[in-house]
């Protein structure tokens, strides 16, 4: 009886392993559409609460690099398709300069068209004057120095003018860490850990 019980309980990890590889695709699948729904959830909140274009579920963006700095021509393209842009995607840089500080100009603009704006904040640091020339920083934001508060002064000013606009965007910073092409990716030096401290 007792070989009995030690052999089934050497058993049991295999089985449980065995269990779970079963099983993975239903979990699997049940969890991916528990998350769809609870976004669907989330987008109709938002849109009841007015914090969201309305869009029955579903919200329309667009980039193209002219929008939205040249409203008439979104506005053809909306018409041509017979229905609005919802989001309108933008990039901005970090640096001290004029065109670095919060687009106040741009995020009007596309409120009043209707839209929220989906701003991808790019931190290179290259565009601050302390950085400028310097061969290495044209090649690595260091991510480490963002999470340790080397950039706080442009992130506390920037936000306080994000304040002021006072409605609701989505900010998508560093975007494409996995692309060796940016200085914040893994390739340029930057470990996942340094990634999410700076996030």
């Amino acid at each position: 009886m007792k070989s009995l019980h030690r052999t089934l309980r050497a058993l049991l990890p295999l089985l449980l392993v065995l269990a779970l590889a079963v099983s993975y695709p239903f979990f699997n699948r049940g969890f991916t559409d528990g998350v769809s729904f609870l976004r669907l959830q989330f987008g109709q909140l938002g849109t009841q609460l007015a914090v969201a274009p309305a869009a029955g579920g579903l919200l329309l963006g667009i980039y193209k690099p002219e929008v939205p700095y040249s409203l008439s021509r979104l506005q053809e393209m909306e018409e041509a398709i017979g229905t609005p842009f919802h989001v309108l995607s933008f990039y901005q840089t970090w640096g001290d300069r004029e065109q670095d500080a919060f687009p106040h100009a741009l995020m009007r603009a596309a409120d009043q068209h209707g839209a929220m704006v989906m701003l991808t904040w790019e931190p290179w640091t290259t565009e601050f004057a302390r950085h400028r020339g310097d061969r290495t920083a044209a090649v690595r934001t260091d991510m480490r120095a963002i999470a340790d508060g080397a950039y706080d002064v442009h992130v506390r000013r920037w936000a306080r003018e994000a304040s002021i606009f006072g409605k609701v965007f989505f900010l998508r910073l560093a975007h494409e860490m996995n692309n060796p092409q940016y200085p914040w990716s893994e390739q340029a030096g930057n470990g996942p850990a340094d990634i999410i401290e700076a996030w």
